[in-house]
């Protein structure tokens, strides 16, 4: 089964990004930015302990914490982008579940991967892992 015969095209697939972008979704640059915003916050900052807030404003209060500014380059454009450490949680998430993927389940998923060229993306890592816990995300 082709996942794109089973997909309706969208006005955005059409016009402006066959590869089925849409303004809600993280591309794969940012989110890679993300990740490397992180990795050199851990690296900055090596003794912060498990249970420490992930954010570089401690008394700012949200849904979605902030931990510093990043630009990425996507079609030709530059973006200027903060990182979301609720994105990299979910990353995260997402990585555990490719993790606990049988050998079958993750040849298929490679090979999604693959034709999609996530590659780069799909083998990034956190230098450190992240929690969820009393409403705020935290090192582990």
């Amino acid at each position: 089964m082709s996942l794109s015969s089973t997909q309706p095209t969208t006005h955005c697939q059409k016009h402006c990004c066959p590869s089925s972008h849409t303004s809600s979704r993280i591309s794969g640059p940012e989110m890679l930015g993300m990740i490397a915003t992180f990795n050199a916050w851990c690296e900055a900052n090596p003794d912060v302990p498990s249970g420490t807030a992930i954010q570089t404003d401690v008394d700012q209060v949200g849904a979605h914490p902030l931990l510093g500014k990043f630009s990425y380059e996507l079609r030709s454009v530059e973006f200027h982008r903060q990182t979301f450490t609720s994105a990299l949680y979910y990353f995260q998430r997402v990585q555990d579940v490719i993790a606990d993927l049988d050998r079958d389940g993750r040849s298929a998923f490679n090979n999604i991967v693959e034709r999609a060229g996530g590659q780069e993306l799909m083998s990034a890592t956190l230098t450190r892992r992240i929690k969820s816990e009393n409403y705020r995300y935290a090192l582990a």
